[in-house]
């Protein structure tokens, strides 16, 4: 069964996701924003998300690595705790420190 989120635009390259990120909704959410990401700060509120695993870490990984191949910044609010713990165990804390905004 496959799970719900949701990707809203909320300004001039600010978008907020709402919903599960896990391998059903991650997809669609990036078709989302993949082609949007642009130079100067790119922010993602993530403070209505209820839940990740790491389909989730990896969409802030890829939208990290375009926001720069931009020339761009990637700035997360609201990191839920699930994806903090992830990147524990992954040894990403450093960079999704850095990406909080």
């Amino acid at each position: 069964m496959g799970s719900s989120a949701s990707l809203t635009v909320d300004g001039d390259h600010r978008w907020v996701i709402s919903g599960r990120l896990d391998y059903h909704s991650v997809p669609g959410l990036w078709s989302g924003l993949a082609g949007r990401m642009g130079g100067g700060d790119n922010v993602l509120d993530l403070s209505a998300v209820d839940g990740a695993n790491s389909a989730g870490l990896a969409l802030l990984l890829e939208a990290h690595g375009e926001a720069v191949r931009r020339q761009g910044r990637l700035k997360v609010l609201g990191l839920p705790d699930s994806l903090a713990q992830l990147g524990a165990i992954s040894g990403l804390t450093p960079l999704l420190d850095e990406l909080r905004a």
